[in-house]
């Protein structure tokens, strides 16, 4: 796995987060928000990891991103069960981000192991 894929899949959930964001606002704005911030965390981390110099602080931005996919993977099921947007749309949004944490946890653990070694 290279981090140039990790990259385009934190873009491609950046946009779709970014298309909820815009139809959740009317509905809830606080969710909304927290959902803008934590999606946007994850881009900004994993950003920072591709263009990290030193392992330490790939692992961290790493981390900081699989941290902030949970919390948004937390917020999306809060909106699945109290808002009638459109379920197939959030259920995509859904699978994309358990997508997203498979991913960071893969990096996580090989660079974990490659740090043992």
């Amino acid at each position: 796995m290279k981090t140039s894929d990790l990259l385009d899949k934190a873009i491609e959930f950046n946009k779709v987060l970014s298309d909820l964001y815009q139809e959740l606002f009317y509905l809830d704005k606080q969710l909304a928000n927290e959902l803008n911030i934590y999606g946007g965390k994850i881009f900004s981390s994993v950003n920072n990891a591709v263009a990290s110099q030193s392992m330490r602080d790939f692992i961290q931005n790493i981390s900081s991103a699989y941290s902030s996919a949970n919390k948004t993977l937390q917020i999306l099921q809060t909106l699945r069960n109290l808002h009638s947007i459109e379920k197939q749309k959030l259920s995509e949004t859904v699978d994309l981000c358990y997508e997203l944490i498979r991913l960071l946890s893969t990096f996580m653990s090989s660079t974990h192991i490659r740090k043992i070694k």
